[in-house]
């Protein structure tokens, strides 16, 4: 096969909408490995210019763990989008709740949500090494498809539900009193309002984090990043003493409304904490994140939506050849390959 058929192969294969992944080790080889979506070259030599990947041994043994790899990473990027759109999404509720009765975060709760929360998971969230085995189904390849967006929806509602939970819980406690009642100036935004959904808050943003930190079947379990469950355990930590037993320097900072009950009504906090991951853990595991749930309905909507999304190409091309009683042509019972080429042959030169 010339260097040109080669890269032509390639192109008709993704021209019907297959993934190619193309393997060669010289330089005839170069045109279909920057063709194909995964070019491997299997030497350092003329072919490792061409391609994104060099393998050091000269066989295809490379090519399963560049599909681990390559479903790894595109598991993670979706993990860290929907993180910080998660992540977003809580904080404009956040907002918009505390905006309804006249206040806000303050600079220093912003500052410790954004830097010391977010931004550290964020960081360590990528390092979660591959799985040992490739599944059987690929991952999710669109971030504008059903599930991803119907994950942060609900996300979004349970933070909300939580939120507001946590803070009307509040304002129906003896010792509350309203931000109108105490606030001296605009700017002025320390009230249990405030501290109540931010005291919540903070358990939510490290939900966010560990529920999509899931990446089963395609890594392994996030126990395994060593960076991110230390990150988590010292959120984790951080945001129990925020709530139970700031230190006065700390409350002053974060502008912090300490409530007079510092043991039992600040539990209540932590068990919003606690339901809220409970309920988003088991909506991932059993809907939203369930490969299987996932592809049943992607085959219901394939069925159902059909005359509007044919799918493939190549799909219908294997479609049409299952259905096609004539092929592959075979030979006549007993006749041998050279029976069969003289045959063929001959009928072509008498046509």
């Amino acid at each position: 096969m010339s260097p040109e058929q080669k890269a032509q192969l390639v192109e008709v294969l993704q021209s019907v909408g297959y993934y190619v992944a193309m393997c060669g080790d010289g330089a005839n080889d170069c045109g279909a490995l920057k063709a194909a979506h995964s070019g491997i070259s299997l030497s350092e030599a003329e072919a490792s210019v061409a391609s994104p990947f060099t393998s050091k041994v000269a066989n295809i043994t490379c090519v399963p763990q560049l599909i681990r790899e390559g479903r790894a990473a595109l598991v993670t990027s979706f993990g860290v989008f929907k993180f910080m759109a998660g992540y977003s999404l809580t904080q404009f509720t956040s907002v918009l709740l505390l905006y309804y009765v006249g206040v806000n975060l303050t600079d220093f709760e912003f500052l410790y949500i954004d830097l010391i929360v977010i931004t550290s998971l964020s960081v360590t969230f990528p390092f979660t090494p591959v799985a040992d085995t490739i599944h059987h189904h690929q991952p999710p390849v669109k971030l504008a498809s059903f599930f991803p967006i119907l994950i942060l929806v609900l996300n979004t509602i349970i933070m909300a539900a939580v939120q507001i939970g946590a803070m009307f819980l509040t304002m129906r406690q003896p010792w509350f009193v309203a931000i109108s009642e105490t606030q001296v100036d605009a700017e002025d935004y320390r009230s249990y309002e405030n501290t109540a959904v931010f005291d919540v808050s903070c358990f939510q943003y490290i939900i966010l984090a560990v529920m999509f930190a899931q990446g089963a079947p395609y890594r392994k379990n996030p126990i395994y990043n060593i960076p991110f469950s230390v990150n988590v355990f010292i959120t984790l930590a951080l945001a129990i003493w925020l709530i139970m037993y700031p230190t006065d320097p700390v409350a002053d900072i974060l502008e912090l409304e300490l409530h007079p009950d510092y043991i039992g009504f600040r539990g209540y906090y932590i068990l919003f904490g606690v339901g809220n991951f409970i309920v988003c853990m088991l909506l991932e595991k059993l809907v939203t994140g369930n490969d299987n749930v996932r592809l049943k309905f992607e085959k219901y909507t394939k069925v159902s939506c059909s005359k509007w999304n044919p799918g493939s190409k190549y799909e219908a091309v294997e479609e049409e050849l299952n259905s096609a009683t004539d092929w592959p042509p075979v030979s006549y019972d007993g006749e041998t390959f050279a029976a069969a080429l003289h045959r063929e042959m001959s009928v072509t030169s008498s046509s």
